[in-house]
């Protein structure tokens, strides 16, 4: 039985944006989430810090405004949260294209779990569909492997319209030239 908490704890999507973290997701989510200290604290309604690990030890992590908001930003796309996402993008104006340390976007992780509804929110703040990770993925590709094919038609639209857009700009700065 895995950890009931996982989907709303914000650690939860950093170890599955992270393979290097896996060990600690097999463990505390999905085998021993009872002696996870971080679900221990949340069945007391404690306000648990993002950098309080799973054995208890806090982490002593210099993190920018914008690292933070990355970690919400990835937060709001593995929990599928819409109104978190839109929060972020239009209140706190995050960059839609903050990337973790694989070089995945927001876009990507909405992209490989199929959630549409985000895709197109990401797509409409801006997120570039064309971007890729440092292996070489784009979000299209993520979609296409598993299958979700709304969302790779969504992407095609979008670089179709980012390059349509992109050759107008070009021919407008020829004839201002």
């Amino acid at each position: 039985m895995s950890c009931t908490h996982s989907k709303s704890c914000p650690l939860f999507a950093q170890f599955a944006l992270h393979p290097a973290l896996s060990i600690w997701q097999q463990r505390y989510c999905e085998q021993d989430f009872q002696q996870c200290v971080r679900y221990e604290k949340s069945l007391s309604g404690v306000a648990i810090p993002v950098t309080l690990l799973p054995n208890g030890k806090l982490l002593a992590v210099q993190q920018s405004q914008e690292e933070l908001h990355g970690v919400e930003l990835f937060n709001a796309v593995m929990n599928n949260s819409l109104p978190m996402l839109l929060e972020l993008l239009e209140q706190k104006h995050v960059n839609p294209d903050f990337r973790n340390v694989e070089g995945f976007t927001a876009l990507m992780v909405a992209s490989d779990q199929g959630f549409k509804g985000l895709v197109e929110v990401l797509l409409a703040h801006g997120a570039d569909p064309a971007a890729k990770s440092v292996v070489g993925d784009t979000a299209m590709d993520m979609a296409a492997r598993n299958r979700h094919y709304a969302i790779v038609i969504a992407l095609s639209d979008a670089i179709a319209l980012r390059t349509e857009r992109n050759a107008r700009d070009a021919d407008d700065l020829k004839k201002s030239a």
